[in-house]
């Protein structure tokens, strides 16, 4: 069997070579690295270890690496803090949770400031995490000792005012170093001919109401920690981002040149400071679950084994908010509000299966989205409204496998989902997984979220990065995102778009340029 299996891997790296470099990405040395690489973009790698995290920066013409003096235990324990922040469902009764700035700008000294060198010019910047860092975004680490203490930490005009990493790089994640040669060199070049399709708000047995709580200074409904199973507080929800890559593995995929690495102290990474409040009135959609906690099902219990119960997918949360943010995407893109937008009983599994998605520029997916390993599910994948009964052409879950096997020429493909498996647990794994099915069945790029986020916010990232993608294509797609994402950040028109919570939850995955 195993001589078998080395038979069927030769051929399909002959013959599909594509294929091969995507599904099972070799290690790619440090000289063909920046061959890839345009003079304004670098990558950089971030490997935490047990004592020390190791820092690797290239660009089309430098190469340099440090030692950081923070460990993968205190590396987690730093990142989960501020990764709570950076979560509203995390809040409780706070309408503005203090983000501790301080704390990402301790990161940003030891993490990116070693780096400086090569990447102090670049526009765009590659960026191969694992570990810890595949649920944080490095958009908010913190370049210039913050100002305003931490009082200011929950001051819209502070937060603004800050000099976070994103004002002066658009970041672009990949699965691994390799994966950049893949995509730039296999990743289709046409594009699709229509603008976009839509799926999302897949119709469940269970029942919200959609509550609208107003711009009223101090007013603030917020659901308790039991509700928060089953109260649609923020939509979208949660995407399919926190995933990782196994260390050993993706240090197998950037050869390093064989020169001593330069020895620095090990020290732990000091305490977080503690936070001073301060309340600012935060609207806020509150949907309020007419199901009992005994007909609303959690994620981990809609599966057989491997195979997941149509009965019990049925049960999930309802996700009424996504449907006006695919509309909206719609109409940016000149697309049919209706016909382009597959909601409730129209999207289905099946109906994914049988379009040709491979006319579509764009392809957002609104809905829950599961990883895999946590459930004992095999693969991670998105939720479809569930069929009357189930088959192989529909069960109401499109697994990893199933979307390498879409055809698809999409310059966009966006995932502003529920994934309420993953949770935001530091290097809960995912990305590599669904991400890389995406690339195998055509994608360029997607974009995708860490954490849930109001949803006039994630409305605004999404059809902001899209439309500025259509005003300058050549600026490509992290660019695009990026604007999008301080035009939000400077919106005074709601406090809490100063707050990253707001403004950074999307990262681009994948290729960037325009074809």
């Amino acid at each position: 069997m195993s001589a078998r299996l080395k038979q069927l891997d030769a051929i399909l790296r002959r013959d599909h070579r594509a294929y091969g470099d995507l599904a099972d990405p070799k290690p790619i040395g440090v000289a063909e690295t920046q061959s890839l690489l345009q003079p304004d973009e670098a990558v950089v790698f971030i490997l935490p270890v047990e004592e020390a995290t190791f820092l690797f920066a290239v660009s089309n013409g430098t190469i340099v690496w440090a030692i950081a003096p923070i460990g993968n235990e205190a590396l987690t324990k730093t990142v989960a803090k501020l990764r709570r922040q950076l979560d509203p469902e995390q809040w409780q009764t706070r309408p503005l949770e203090p983000f501790d700035r301080a704390a990402a700008h301790r990161l940003y000294r030891d993490l990116w400031q070693p780096l400086e060198s090569v990447l102090a010019d670049k526009s765009q910047v590659f960026v191969v995490t694992t570990g810890p860092l595949t649920s944080f975004p490095l958009s908010v680490l913190v370049t210039e000792a913050p100002k305003g203490g931490t009082a200011g930490d929950a001051d819209p005009q502070a937060l603004r005012d800050t000099a976070w990493l994103v004002k002066r790089h658009a970041l672009v994640t990949l699965p691994s170093v390799s994966s950049l040669k893949a995509l730039r060199l296999y990743a289709n070049k046409s594009t699709g001919s229509e603008a976009f399709a839509g799926f999302g708000d897949p119709s469940f047995d269970a029942v919200t109401v959609a509550t609208r709580i107003g711009d009223v200074p101090d007013i603030l409904r917020q659901p308790t920690p039991a509700e928060a199973h089953q109260v649609q507080v923020l939509a979208p929800l949660r995407a399919t981002i926190s995933g990782s890559i196994e260390r050993q593995r993706v240090a197998r995929n950037l050869t390093l040149p064989s020169s001593p690495l330069p020895s620095l102290p090990l020290t732990a990474a000091p305490e977080n400071s503690r936070f001073q409040l301060h309340r600012q009135s935060l609207p806020l959609f509150v949907a309020t679950a007419a199901t009992s906690s005994a007909n609303a099902g959690s994620v981990a219990s809609v599966f057989r084994g491997n195979e997941p119960d149509p009965k019990k997918l049925r049960r999930l949360a309802p996700l009424p908010a996504t449907g006006p943010e695919l509309r909206a995407l719609a109409k940016t893109l000149g697309a049919s509000e209706t016909a382009d937008v597959y909601v409730r009983e129209r999207a289905t599994e099946a109906q994914v299966k049988t379009l040709d998605l491979s006319k579509k520029r764009v392809i957002a997916f609104a809905t829950h989205a599961l990883m895999a390993g946590d459930m004992g599910l095999g693969e991670p994948g998105l939720v479809f409204t569930p069929p009357a009964s189930a088959s192989e052409r529909d069960d109401g879950y499109l697994s990893a496998s199933e979307v390498a096997r879409l055809n698809l020429r999409a310059d966009w493909i966006i995932l502003s989902a529920c994934n309420t498996a993953a949770g935001d647990t530091p290097g809960a794994a995912g990305l590599s997984g669904l991400a890389r099915a995406f690339f195998l069945a055509g994608s360029k790029s997607l974009l995708v979220s860490h954490w849930p986020v109001w949803d006039n916010a994630a409305m605004r990232l999404t059809t902001g990065a899209v439309a500025n993608m259509q005003k300058n294509p050549a600026q490509g797609r992290g660019q695009a995102l990026r604007q999008s994402m301080l035009t939000l950040m400077n919106d005074k028109s709601a406090a809490y778009f100063a707050h990253p919570a707001a403004w950074a939850p999307f990262i681009l995955v994948g290729e960037t340029r325009a074809n």
